[in-house]
């Protein structure tokens, strides 16, 4: 195709057309061998692309790549491109910058195309860490920064691509989000951004829902694509270095292996995604039960089989609205589809409706009992207090007796995203309440409870604020 030829489409549609072979010839041009999954990600069109990746896993190495090859692309085919790059902080953006003039200064394209030969930049200045990038065909890459609520640094003009580097360590990651999306709309613009970033130290819960958005499951959004980067990736890494023996379990589990770790730890560091989170299917000869957590304003159902002394959650339903006739056909659906017509054992829940902040109705429950009269709800006195569900929980996964399909997306997450309940220094019963983490350990439990109600020790008394040395004791007597 000729530059006449060209002026007929859009960037967006060349980019799209040419894109591979711009790409490849790129990498030929910088003697680059992709490694697989960076290959998979470089060459993916999903225009939202997150990557939550390890350190010195090639993230910034990828995006600045991909930067080059657009510049490429403006230069094969006279386009004018708007680019950034966001940092927390404009400096937390020079690893993008590094590795972009790395590549500029190894191949360079004024050498290639007239537009690149007047160039304009600030790149190493110390004064200003807001670096650009200028030509002479008006293509500019500026820096953004993140580091304020109103988030100036980041507005302006339209965008062809945005590149959101160190995200998992933005303070005002909603904000950020909210601001640059409007910017990479324009019509006829590529319209492209990539989201990357190492996980804090505490959850982000920004980053957090744009990845699980991007994995492949019924939430995937299509225009949206996530992947994890941890060394075993990156075969330019050393796999057998002396300084993984200076991480703490979940400083490797999060710098090196790009995991979601909670500040102050994990509450339940016994359960091991990859062993424990695999796939179940329903055996028809064993029976089931089933748990339910009205929530506050939207159910969750847990589907669970006993297997000898383990437990498989092999279905989950995270409600879309508080409508119970709704929640019921949900469930018999599940039981029709999934489990053949064979009805749970029992169905366990919650009183729903018994807190003033509940949506959910006080009713809730006598609808679930008319539809399955093997439903029964759980009192606080059963419960008997958050410790006991907490060590529970923990003595089966320290025992690998809990077993969750990876569909049950709220399940597997909530036992990795629990946090230690500390405030102020002392570590009271159960998890830290946040979003997504209660209602569905709280259905899991109700399922449990109501199946064996010997699960959890009966005791009445109300439990007391626990000093920390009190607690490890508590845990010591527990698990024996």
């Amino acid at each position: 195709m000729n530059l006449t030829e060209s002026k007929q489409y859009t960037k967006k549609e060349l980019w799209l057309k040419y894109r591979s072979k711009i790409i490849k010839d790129c990498c030929h041009l910088l003697d680059i061998e992709l490694f697989d999954k960076q290959a998979e990600i470089v060459f993916d069109e999903t225009p939202i692309i997150i990557i939550r990746a390890g350190r010195r896993a090639s993230k910034s190495y990828s995006l600045a790549l991909y930067v080059y090859a657009l510049l490429f692309f403006g230069g094969l085919f006279e386009r004018e491109l708007q680019i950034i790059f966001v940092g927390p902080s404009y400096y937390d953006t020079r690893f993008i910058w590094r590795r972009l003039f790395f590549f500029l200064k190894y191949a360079p394209l004024d050498e290639l195309f007239d537009c690149y030969k007047e160039v304009k930049t600030n790149w190493g200045s110390k004064s200003s860490y807001k670096w650009y990038l200028s030509f002479s065909n008006g293509t500019e890459i500026n820096t953004g920064s993140a580091d304020t609520p109103d988030t100036k640094g980041v507005r302006g003009d339209g965008y062809d691509f945005a590149g959101l580097e160190e995200y998992g360590l933005a303070a005002y990651p909603e904000e950020l989000t909210d601001a640059i999306a409007p910017a990479i709309t324009d019509e006829g613009n590529i319209n492209e951004i990539w989201i990357i970033g190492t996980p804090s130290l505490g959850i982000n819960e920004a980053f957090s829902n744009h990845f699980d958005e991007g994995q492949d499951g019924p939430d995937k959004l299509p225009d949206k694509r996530s992947y994890k980067l941890h060394k075993e990736d990156n075969p330019y890494r050393d796999k057998e270095s002396p300084m993984d023996s200076l991480l703490s379990e979940d400083g490797r589990a999060r710098e090196v292996w790009g995991d979601d770790i909670p500040r102050g730890g994990r509450l339940f560091p016994e359960f091991k995604y990859k062993a424990q989170v695999v796939e179940q299917i329903y055996n028809p000869e064993l029976p089931y039960f089933i748990g339910v957590d009205f929530g506050r304003n939207k159910p969750v159902v847990e589907f669970i089989q006993p297997d000898g002394d383990d437990y498989r959650v092999f279905k989950e339903i995270s409600c879309k609205d508080i409508l119970v006739d709704n929640l019921v056909k949900e469930i018999e659906l599940v039981v029709e589809v999934v489990c053949g017509g064979n009805q749970p054992t029992i169905i366990g829940s919650d009183k729903a409706g018994k807190a003033k902040s509940d949506l959910v109705s006080w009713t809730s429950f006598s609808v679930l009992k008319k539809a399955f009269p093997q439903a029964t709800f759980t009192t606080h006195q059963q419960l008997v207090s958050k410790d006991n569900q907490t060590n529970l929980y923990r003595k089966l996964t320290m025992q690998n007796r809990i077993f969750i399909d990876p569909s049950c997306k709220k399940l597997a997450t909530a036992f990795v995203k629990a946090t230690p309940n500390t405030k102020g220094g002392v570590v009271n019963p159960g998890w830290l309440k946040r979003e997504g983490i209660d209602d569905p350990l709280d259905a899991l439990i109700y399922g449990l409870i109501n199946h064996n109600p010997g699960l959890i020790l009966g005791y009445f008394e109300p439990t007391p604020v626990l000093t920390e040395a009190q607690r490890r004791q508590k845990e010591r007597e527990f698990f024996g």
